[in-house]
Order: C-alpha cells, then structure tokens, then sequence
C-alpha cells in the first residue's frame, strides 16, 4: 500500500484548476501537524512558506482543512488573461479498519463465495464466481473507547467492463491511513 492521500478530487479547465484531498489520521496518533504550501518558480527554484497547524490529541475525533489560491496574470496569444489555481488538503480522523469482508452474492440473494482481508494481505484482484450479481462490502472498524463498528455497502458489477474496483483503507504503523485498489474481475 502506498496511497495516503484520499478523496482526490482535480479539475483543470481554462480559468485554472483546483485540487483536493483527505489526509486520514487512525485515532492513536497525537501530534502538531503543519500544512506547509510549497512553490516553484518560473525558473525552477521550489521554496516553502509557513503554513498553518492544528494539534490532535489521541483518542479525540477531529478535523481540519487548509484551502489556498493563487491569482495571477497571463499572456495567451497577445491577450492578458487571468488564472485561478486552487488546493485544499484535509486532515481527518478515521476509526481503524481491522477487517474488510467482500460477500458476493447470486440473482436469489444467496451467498456464493466470502473474501476476508486484513493490512498487509491485501490482493490486487478478486476473482468473483460467474453467478455472483452483486457484493456485500462488510467494514469492521474499533471506536478509541473498544466499540466495534461495522459498516456495510453494497457493490454492483458495471455490465459494459465486467469489473469493478474499490478503495480499501487500513491504518499503518505510523498512524496514517493507507490504501489500496482491489479490482473485481469475472
């Protein structure tokens, strides 16, 4: 796994462009944490400037997002035109995920084959049975007081690919949530 950055969203178009995303902490880790905005000059020199910072205390939920934006001027074909660029980084706390369970599930609703999967052993395809119409995505997750949770969603097959993917996030030994992308072929 080596995706710590969630909820990617990027739009380009011709005023500008903006970008976004989730940075998820696990409820253990307690710390200062700085968003830094980081700059490249016309010729290539990268500088940094003081960003802002918010502490998290262990156990205790959380948020906080950072948005910035840059206005400036251009020369395109002999015409001046102005560029908007845009980023926003969230960070955010997630109850660990300990186990993903993938049911896959025929047209009667009757279970046809069960997936586990846990860090560490996270394949990169699932190869689903013929019959299986649709999949039952089970999340069990550990609140910070020892309460399990368990969140359930439902996948469904894209006819036109025969394949589907999801997102999985477990949170690492540092306390940051990494993920990966399980492909779901027939």
């Amino acid at each position: 796994m080596e995706n710590n950055v969630f909820d990617a969203k990027v739009m380009i178009n011709d005023e500008g462009g903006e970008i976004e995303g989730t940075i998820y902490l696990g409820l253990d880790i307690e710390g200062i944490f700085y968003l830094n905005p980081v700059y490249q000059t016309t010729d290539h020199k990268v500088y940094m400037l003081e960003g802002q910072g918010v502490h998290f205390s262990s156990g205790l939920g959380g948020s906080m997002s950072y948005d910035m934006s840059e206005t400036y001027e251009i020369l395109e074909d002999g015409k001046e035109k102005i560029v908007t660029k845009k980023a926003k980084i969230t960070l955010d706390r997630m109850d660990p995920t300990t186990t993903i369970v993938f049911k896959e599930m025929d047209q009667s609703d009757k279970l046809v084959a069960s997936t586990e999967i846990k860090r560490g052993a996270i394949p990169e395809t699932i190869y689903l049975y013929e019959t299986t119409e649709y999949i039952i995505v089970e999340e069990y997750s550990v609140r910070v007081d020892g309460q399990p949770i368990t969140k359930r969603s439902i996948l469904e097959m894209d006819d036109s690919s025969g394949s589907m993917t999801y997102e999985c996030r477990f949170i690492n030994e540092k306390g940051y949530a990494e993920g990966a992308v399980i492909q779901f072929e027939r």
